[in-house]
């Protein structure tokens, strides 16, 4: 995902120095976006779902963004859930995605809101 203006966060293994996984918070023509990855050795921990909500909180109390999207490949079980457990609700937009590569996929959205968005100063 390639954003104009983008906050990233970054999960490090504290034993390996190696990346974990990684989540971003990305303004899009449309709105702002978050996209993310896991590196394959750190699936199955649930850190999806921590990225995610840490990416929520850097949204919503420090950037002062009241709604975020995320999407995903609706094959994508483990990051949909990820999604889910982080506190996102499915939402109706375009059923297909272009990729930055231009590959097109099948896709499902998703969205969260905080009532009283905060800004740090």
């Amino acid at each position: 995902m390639q954003f104009k203006d983008a906050w990233y966060l970054y999960a490090v293994d504290s034993h390996t120095g190696r990346h974990a996984g990684m989540v971003s918070v990305g303004c899009q023509p449309h709105g702002y976006e978050i996209g993310g990855w896991l590196a394959p050795a750190f699936r199955r921990l649930h850190l999806g779902s921590e990225l995610f909500g840490a990416a929520l909180t850097l949204a919503h109390e420090h950037l002062g963004i009241a709604t975020v999207v995320a999407g995903t490949e609706n094959t994508n079980i483990a990051c949909r859930c990820a999604l889910e457990t982080a506190g996102f609700v499915a939402i109706q937009r375009a059923p297909v995605h272009i990729l930055p590569n231009g590959r097109i996929t099948n896709a499902l959205w998703y969205a969260h809101t905080a009532s009283t968005p905060r800004q740090c100063s």
